[in-house]
């Protein structure tokens, strides 16, 4: 063990690269993991993310499960941006990415199972494709994710009109974080209409007339 004090990241990483990788640059996964890590003891329970996820992987032999550790990484970093206040989860790149405390997976990952596993289940029962190489835009995983977040009463219609639009348009138009972002603004606009909708209570009054 060695033990490393006062610091920067950038340095730390930079030891990892020069001995645990040999010269290998660590890519933001591995940092995320490295950063996440809390050991157990009698106070606190233990956090290591890269058992948390392999954990998930193990669910089910879908072919989805097996998508690449970034995803995962971007698709809880969307999740926090929307759900936990000041987290300084700006956006899905290596420099917010790094921002991602374990407090904040933890706050989020129980729901977060759930909405990910609704958008594998979308697209291999609904929309019956059979493996993520079919998908157009990784960045669907994404938006999904938070689309079916805390989301009971999903609009199976409308998300499958959006992804077969926005897959065979002319135009790549999810192929960047600003493009994500719209999207992203665009689905909660519409769950949160839903939800509006759901909300309402209609009631039949017999006004006596034929």
């Amino acid at each position: 063990m060695i033990e490393l004090k006062g610091i920067q990241v950038s340095e730390v990483c930079q030891i990892f690269e020069r001995i645990n990788q040999s010269g290998k640059p660590l890519d933001i996964f591995d940092i995320v993991v490295a950063k996440t890590f809390r050991p157990s003891s009698d106070k606190v329970k233990g956090f290591y993310l890269r058992e948390l996820i392999d954990d998930f992987r193990a669910i089910n032999n879908s072919n989805y499960m097996l998508i690449d550790d970034l995803t995962y990484l971007q698709i809880l970093s969307v999740l926090i941006n929307k759900k936990i206040p000041n987290s300084g989860v700006l956006n899905i790149t290596n420099r917010y990415l790094n921002n991602i405390r374990s407090e904040h997976i933890e706050a989020i990952w129980e729901k977060a199972k759930i909405s990910i596993l609704k958008t594998f289940d979308f697209f291999e029962n609904h929309l019956r494709i059979k493996g993520p190489q079919l998908i157009p835009f990784r960045y669907f995983y994404m938006t999904l994710a938070f689309y079916f977040y805390e989301n009971t009463k999903p609009d199976y219609d409308f998300i499958s009109k959006y992804f077969w639009y926005y897959s065979f348009h002319n135009e790549d138009l999810l192929s960047n974080t600003t493009q994500l972002w719209s999207h992203i603004n665009l689905l909660e606009k519409h769950k949160d209409l839903s939800a509006k909708l759901h909300g309402i209570k209609f009631e039949v009054v017999d006004t006596g007339s034929n």
